[in-house]
């Protein structure tokens, strides 16, 4: 490629780098006076990357955000070290909120697998360590809270090319009571494994959703079940809904936070009341 060629990728580049600077979002009087570029010529440059969606347009129209193509090129294509080392702070916190172990699990080619897992900071610390790795499809937490907001056909379809095995005896190996169980799961906005993996074990698990993306994250808590039971869910599910929100928030650069709109929210929302999670 010729230096005149390259030229314009060089300053796409930069561009494209000042804004993944710019958590908050960055205007292009901003990147211009940064970069010391025209500002016609940034205008350009931005138009064409939001075109190819590398950059997004932010909530409030003047700022711009990295966009679709390269988060979900991102969450999609990085090494699993990578994204535990990014998301150890937020993790490390949700451990220490619930003093259990904090995991995310990412959908990547067609499987579901644990790529992160913290535990509570304080030193005598005694938690459940789930496995990093592939994790049952249809049993855990962490596969039912993205599959409930992925397309439902392409679930049925990965489903059917495995054995639904009965791990436990709460295993749910029966296609319609899975996809019951993932309907209750979108209405909810996270998902349950109560002993269905191993016995005496519980997770919860939140979807994070970006709006640059099709969900392919998300993030949870693993305990005994005896102390989920005497916690009681809404204590594990509010900390994790939190955090999913907060996560999402992080990845896609917006400074307000957003998360997903569930089918009891909305309702709450038509009734008038306050929606709290």
């Amino acid at each position: 490629m010729s230096q005149q060629a390259s030229e314009p990728l060089r300053r796409m580049s930069r561009v494209l780098q000042a804004v993944a600077r710019a958590p908050e979002g960055a205007t292009r009087a901003t990147i211009a006076k940064e970069l010391d570029l025209p500002t016609s010529t940034v205008h350009r440059m931005v138009q064409s990357l939001l075109s190819l969606e590398f950059l997004d347009v932010g909530p409030n129209g003047e700022t711009v955000h990295i966009g679709p193509a390269i988060v979900d090129a991102a969450l999609r294509g990085s090494q699993p070290s990578t994204l535990s080392a990014a998301l150890a702070p937020y993790l490390t916190q949700l451990a220490d909120r619930v003093g259990e172990s904090a995991f995310v699990s990412r959908f990547n080619q067609n499987q579901v697998e644990l790529i992160a897992v913290y535990g509570p900071t304080r030193a005598d610390a005694a938690y459940v360590h789930p496995a990093r790795g592939p994790v049952p499809l249809h049993a855990c937490s962490s596969a039912k809270a993205i599959f409930a907001f992925r397309d439902r056909a392409q679930v049925q379809q990965l489903l059917q090319e495995i054995h639904l095995e009965g791990l436990t005896a709460n295993t749910v190996s029966d296609l319609r009571e899975y996809f019951a169980e993932l309907d209750e799961v979108r209405f909810r906005g996270y998902a349950e494994c109560r002993e269905e993996i191993t016995r005496g074990v519980y997770s919860i698990a939140a979807p994070v959703e970006t709006r640059l993306s099709d969900v392919r994250l998300s993030i949870g808590v693993t305990t005994l079940i005896s102390r989920a039971n005497d916690l009681g869910t809404d204590f594990f599910a509010k900390h994790v809904l939190d955090m999913a929100r907060t996560l999402g928030t992080v990845i896609s650069g917006y400074r307000d936070g957003y998360g997903l709109v569930t089918e009891s929210a909305k309702s709450s929302a038509s009734d008038g009341a306050v929606g709290a999670e």
